[in-house]
């Protein structure tokens, strides 16, 4: 819930604004105030995200670098503050070098985070806040729903270290921003009903709650007062065995079918198409139709005989954009044979002349340029050559021997025709050419 309430807060600072002695964010009527219409009194601006008109996935992110950069008219106003937690938007999307342009069009920037990463720099003000050891969270893992498993749990995170000095919890610093704004009792009433707090854990309304207050009282209102922090302290977890019909309910229960016809997405598809006709923008929105289908992203229609298809994997110790800065890690991908080099097929090494370790130029269509060392390979396909994890991070506060290697998402033009329209999701779809450099040398940091 905290995510969802971190941005619930950013849009009441908005509606806020007018109040004396509040957060300073203002709103201004677009120019084109007959195609956006002007908010309720006391309501937030519209959604900046044209895909909030249509059926959306849960995070049409490039929408907003999009709008910046190539589409100001779907911004119902002038954009004064933007509020990143945590997240390195700059190196987990498309294109990151046009991400930073996008950033800078904004003109004042805070962003929240537990390291100085490429998106905090490019922030006006930051916000250190507490990393995962010095956290106190919960339930952090758990599982629930239908997904197979032998036991239901709730896992809790309890802090190794404290924080440093005026390092604090996001949740505290969200408390904070809210009281200031006056609207402890708001926040404290809606927790209430978004934790599912029990009668007797239930929140005062005007009383201050740290972030360990709050936890606490959810952990007591999920499993019984005896649960307390001290207990998962001691514990760690709850968790109990699963029935035959919890782990495979499709199996055992008679559930109803799953839907493959939805009329009400063609509707949609109409009302969106209405919108933009407004704005004079002519996208592609054939993907709204009532029965599923698949359609090759623009990779597959565009590519030429010399381009191939950049694919992205993962490796077993590196996540997301958040480990590389690791120096244990760091230091184990430099080890690895292949984490830092570009995987080629063999056939296609040999006819393009390129050996084992030998240097190479990746060139992607966007015009980004990056060198690499490739490793020949029977399990990458003829077409394609792929790179690993989420490397290429040119952020000033690096550790030392922290390896560079190549970035993925920097060959991922941002462009509207990578976004799918229905649901908001963006391709990752890259293509690049290579060029042979002819030195050999081992995968380089």
């Amino acid at each position: 819930a905290w995510p969802t309430y971190g941005r619930d807060l950013a849009r009441s600072g908005v509606a806020d604004a007018a109040r004396p002695g509040r957060l300073a964010v203002r709103w201004r009527a677009h120019p084109d105030a007959a195609v956006h219409p002007q908010p309720p009194a006391g309501r937030p601006p519209p959604p900046t995200h044209v895909t909030a008109r249509g059926p959306r996935g849960k995070q049409p992110r490039p929408m907003l670098g999009l709008a910046l950069l190539d589409y100001p008219e779907l911004i119902p106003y002038d954009l004064e503050l933007l509020i990143i937690l945590g997240s390195n938007v700059v190196m987990s999307g498309a294109d990151p070098q046009r991400i930073v342009q996008a950033l800078q069009k904004v003109p004042f920037v805070v962003a929240l985070g537990d390291r100085l990463d490429e998106t905090l720099e490019c922030a006006d003000l930051v916000f250190p806040t507490a990393q995962g050891l010095e956290r106190c969270d919960f339930p952090v893992n758990r599982l629930e729903g239908w997904v197979t498993g032998r036991h239901w749990y709730f896992t809790a995170r309890n802090p190794v270290v404290e924080p440093p000095p005026d390092v604090r919890h996001t949740v505290d610093l969200f408390m904070e921003w809210a009281e200031r704004l006056g609207l402890r009792p708001e926040l404290n009433e809606k927790l209430n009903a978004e934790l599912a707090l029990s009668d007797s854990e239930k929140m005062e309304t005007n009383h201050h709650y740290t972030n360990r207050e709050m936890v606490e009282r959810r952990m007591r209102s999920m499993f019984g007062a005896d649960h307390d922090i001290g207990w998962f302290e001691k514990n760690g977890l709850v968790a109990w065995e699963r029935s035959l019909a919890e782990r495979y309910p499709r199996a055992v229960l008679k559930l109803p079918h799953l839907p493959v016809y939805f009329p009400e997405i063609m509707e949609r598809g109409q009302d969106l198409k209405g919108v933009l006709n407004q704005l004079n923008l002519d996208w592609d929105l054939s993907s709204y139709q009532a029965l599923p289908l698949w359609s090759g992203c623009w990779s597959h229609k565009t590519r030429q005989s010399d381009q191939f298809f950049l694919v992205n994997y993962k490796l077993p110790f590196q996540t997301s954009t958040t480990t590389q800065y690791n120096p244990w890690l760091a230091e184990l991908s430099q080890h690895h044979p292949r984490a830092l080099a570009v995987t080629m097929n063999r056939d296609t090494g040999k006819r393009l002349g390129i050996a084992d370790k030998e240097e190479i130029e990746l060139q992607g269509v966007n015009g980004h340029a990056e060198r690499g060392v490739a490793r020949l390979s029977e399990c990458v396909h003829p077409d394609v050559v792929a790179v690993a994890s989420c490397f290429g991070h040119w952020s000033h506060h690096q550790p030392p021997g922290v390896p560079r290697g190549i970035n993925f998402n920097a060959f991922v033009p941002l462009n509207i025709r990578g976004m799918e329209m229905l649901s908001g999701d963006y391709d990752s779809c890259a293509l690049v050419t290579i060029r042979k450099l002819g030195k050999t040398r081992r995968p380089a940091s």
